[in-house]
């Protein structure tokens, strides 16, 4: 098969970006596309597909071919674009998957604290839109708001995150304890003595944790919303079995029912980061107990049923426990993380190389598919940043830097999903790149921005900006 088309010069091909093309006309591989934008004039030109089996030339529409990030690709295999973005005055960039691809060297703390800044920026907007409230997904190409496959954990968990960075940015604590009061409001629910959080007869356990979570970083005082917190405290006290086993879902009246499911691993140990944090930061006795207890329940129980989404979690809440004066919850914190990065190689040479970073999981594809959620990416950085501390407190370099390369090729990777700069929203619609702008897509080949990717990243970026020196922003 030829190889496609290339073009000998930018010259060459900006003479194209004047033609006025309709929009039904179908493209050979190797034509250019014109991509309307009056501050950001573009030509795109499409050089192909390469997949297993070589070249793939095709015919496309831009309608089928951009509509965002990730579309154009096989249903089994996912190809690499090979294009290239030209705009005037710039030289071409290659493309993966629609967009530029971002090398690991090129990562700095500045291009980190701009990309913290951009996912806090999308959150907020993203509220401040919805009317106050963050939602649960925006989607492509207008920015429609979304609630599909909707779990209230992932949205609270948004609440934390929202009100963690506004302890630095006074001007937003105001945004973020409006959107805290309008999640509670929505979800919560009451019998007796009991307060929870619920929707379709789901309630997480993770919830009760994020909101209490929320409510204690809020500054300032807040006699109603710290009367909520003791509620749903109590609540997840009453949701602790004598073993030391927390159940994942709430019970709205009588004993704990444990039940052994994969929420197991998702649940328990972030209600075990809420009682580390109310223990370390507030002094409560009782959050102490109840975390030893589940601690020596959860340390056997994970290497009977080992998974990867129990190991961020649980690592921060050991984290927070080991530096509060505590050394004995370090080990098993190091253990886990340690086995999280021997199953999840971040560093791993895959292809295509836009994929680089991500969490490849060839041993347990069953759980995570054959390619990575933005989600699951930024928990795990949140784990490896404790577990760096914990490292470095511990006096264990080499520890510390296997830990360190990781948060940066996950870093890359989950730039690289960004909404980024305006010339890479090239195939969105104004009001469409003003509302996506910031927000992080949920996997590489797909556009839709779940609120979680943000939530997840944001938490991360707090803690790696805070714990992370500007040396240490460089890979290798």
């Amino acid at each position: 098969m030829a190889g496609p088309q290339r073009w000998s010069s930018h010259e060459s091909l900006a003479r194209l970006l004047g033609a006025a093309f309709p929009s039904d006309q179908r493209w050979e591989v190797g034509q250019a596309l014109q991509v309307s934008s009056s501050a950001h004039p573009t030509a795109l030109g499409l050089l192909g597909f390469e997949g297993s089996d070589g070249w793939n030339p095709q015919w496309l529409s831009p309608q089928d071919a951009w509509r965002g990030p990730g579309r154009i690709r096989d249903d089994a295999t996912p190809y690499t674009t090979r294009a290239a973005l030209l705009a005037p005055g710039r030289a071409a960039r290659p493309l993966a998957r629609g967009v530029p691809l971002l090398e690991v060297e090129a990562v700095s703390r500045l291009h980190a604290e701009s990309f913290a800044r951009s996912t806090a920026e999308f959150l907020f907007r993203s509220a401040r839109l919805a009317g106050g409230a963050v939602p649960y997904q925006v989607m492509p190409p207008q920015g429609e708001l979304a609630e599909r496959n909707l779990l209230i954990v992932r949205p609270l968990l948004a609440s934390w995150s929202m009100v963690r960075w506004a302890q630095t940015h006074p001007e937003l604590q105001s945004a973020a304890r409006s959107n805290l009061r309008l999640q509670l409001k929505r979800w919560r629910r009451s019998r007796g003595p009991r307060l929870w959080l619920e929707h379709d007869r789901e309630r997480p356990l993770g919830a009760l944790a994020f909101v209490v979570l929320a409510i204690d970083a809020l500054p300032g005082d807040e006699p109603e919303l710290r009367a909520e917190a003791k509620r749903l405290l109590a609540t997840l006290h009453a949701s602790q079995a004598l073993s030391g086993a927390l159940a994942s879902q709430v019970a709205p009246a009588g004993p704990a029912r444990v039940a052994s499911d994969r929420n197991q691993n998702f649940y328990p140990p972030e209600a075990m980061l809420c009682l580390a944090r109310r223990f370390a930061e507030r002094h409560q006795q009782v959050d102490g107990a109840a975390f030893r207890r589940a601690f020596q329940f959860y340390s056997a129980w994970f290497w009977r049923h080992p998974d990867p989404a129990f190991v961020p979690w649980f690592v921060q809440a050991c984290t927070v426990m080991a530096e509060s004066g505590d050394p004995r919850y370090a080990d098993g914190a190091l253990r886990c993380q340690d086995w999280h990065l021997d199953n999840l190689q971040p560093f791993e040479q895959v292809e295509p190389p836009d994929m680089r970073g991500g969490l490849v999981a060839r041993a347990h594809r069953s759980l995570y598919g054959r390619t990575t959620w933005a989600s699951s990416c930024g928990v795990h950085m949140e784990g490896l940043v404790a577990a760096l501390r914990l490292a470095q407190q511990l006096h264990q370099p080499e520890r510390r830097e296997r830990y360190r390369r990781a948060l940066m090729e996950s870093l890359r990777f989950l730039m690289q999903m960004q909404y980024a700069e305006a010339s890479e929203l090239y195939w969105l619609p104004p009001a469409g790149a003003a509302r996506l702008s910031g927000g992080i897509r949920s996997t590489p080949l797909t556009g839709a921005v779940q609120v979680d990717n943000n939530a997840h990243v944001l938490c991360a970026m707090i803690s790696m900006l805070a714990t992370l020196s500007p040396d240490d922003f460089h890979c290798p």
